[in-house]
């Protein structure tokens, strides 16, 4: 039940965030704004709760020091705030979870560079902002068991990422975007491939050299099979002769993922009866002992036969793949609901027996 002094001011809090967010209009790097959790999973409950109070008293303005605001929020510790320490973690709450609002000015009057830190912004947020914004409906723990190798992950839900990918593209400002994109957090470097799979393309060259861009920092296998060409299928058909080549140099790379980008991306679009021996020939030739090039190999092979069973059947029978991506191949196909029990019974016996 709140007291009867928080009940009597607690209509002075609605001004005092005003007053806070303007301030923040004019400080928006300075880093006061930081979340609670980031400080208490660093340095403790307590502290954090300490010092966010300390950041958001620095950042109210002088108008908050006038007779009809308080001044104890100024100059009391604040363990001493008594009432006002309550009302400081209720405006704290409001302040850090805050979601960037949506302007109603044109999109080509939006501020999208910040001249002082040579950052891109939307809606004069950074991007960094607008990602731990989606910090609610994160799940880490979960994530970061489906990346056990991969640092600096928020755990955020893909359909997320991608509205703010969305976003991006429709405040056409996605150019500035992509001269320098994020690539701190994982999931900024999957929202730099996401932009790519909305942006429209003018040029098949230069969207391929901005492809290229975003292959070399992927770092994770679910960067990797989020993407999209822009315009997906379509895009593939209209592109195929030059997307077919692209994608084999990828997949003669020696850098892992660049390697798997070629795989997957060749799954997705060219599993056809025009590719499927030269698709095989590809998939066969891969070497790299990447453990994500080689799954991507038995994933590819096992969608090969699926689709076009009777290529990559004999593909199977030479034994021509490695031996564990061979085995991890015949797996995932029997693991598939595509498949019948007895090719699976069959498929089975083509495993290559390893040493006990």
């Amino acid at each position: 039940m709140p007291s009867l002094a928080f009940a009597r001011n607690a209509l002075k809090v609605r001004e005092i965030i005003v007053l806070a967010e303007a301030k923040r209009q004019k400080q928006k790097n300075r880093g006061y704004f930081a979340t609670r959790k980031a400080f208490g999973r660093r340095f403790g409950e307590d502290w954090a709760e300490r010092e966010l109070c300390a950041r958001f008293r620095r950042g109210l303005p002088s108008a908050c020091t006038t007779p009809h605001l308080p001044t104890a929020c100024t100059k009391l510790p604040i363990r001493a705030m008594g009432v006002w320490r309550e009302m400081f973690l209720l405006i704290l709450q409001h302040f850090v979870s805050l979601k960037p609002k949506v302007s109603s000015r044109p999109a080509l009057h939006r501020q999208f560079y910040n001249h002082r830190t040579m950052a891109y912004l939307l809606d004069q947020l950074t991007i960094e902002q607008h990602l731990l914004a989606l910090l609610p409906g994160a799940n880490p723990s979960f994530a970061q068991s489906l990346h056990p190798d991969v640092e600096n992950m928020l755990g955020l839900r893909v359909p997320d990422v991608r509205d703010l990918a969305r976003r991006i593209v429709k405040s056409r400002t996605w150019q500035e975007y992509l001269a320098a994109p994020g690539t701190h957090y994982m999931e900024e470097r999957m929202l730099h491939g996401l932009v790519l799979g909305f942006i429209p393309v003018t040029d098949i060259e230069e969207y391929l050299h901005r492809v290229s861009r975003f292959v070399a920092v992927i770092n994770s296998w679910s960067v990797c099979d989020v993407f999209s060409f822009s315009g997906n299928h379509t895009f593939a058909k209209r592109h195929a002769d030059r997307l077919w080549s692209y994608l084999r140099e990828r997949m003669r790379s020696d850098a892992e993922y660049e390697v798997r980008f070629g795989v997957v991306m060749s799954m997705k679009h060219f599993i056809d009866e025009q590719h499927i021996l030269s698709l095989l020939d590809d998939y066969t030739a891969i070497r790299h002992e990447g453990y994500y090039a080689q799954m991507a190999v038995a994933w590819a092979v096992a969608e090969c036969f699926i689709k076009q069973p009777e290529a990559t059947l004999s593909v199977l029978q030479d034994m021509r793949l490695p031996k564990w991506t061979h085995n991890k191949a015949i797996r995932k196909i029997c693991e598939s609901l595509r498949v019948d029990s007895a090719t699976k019974q069959r498929l089975k016996e083509l495993k290559i027996k390893t040493r006990d």
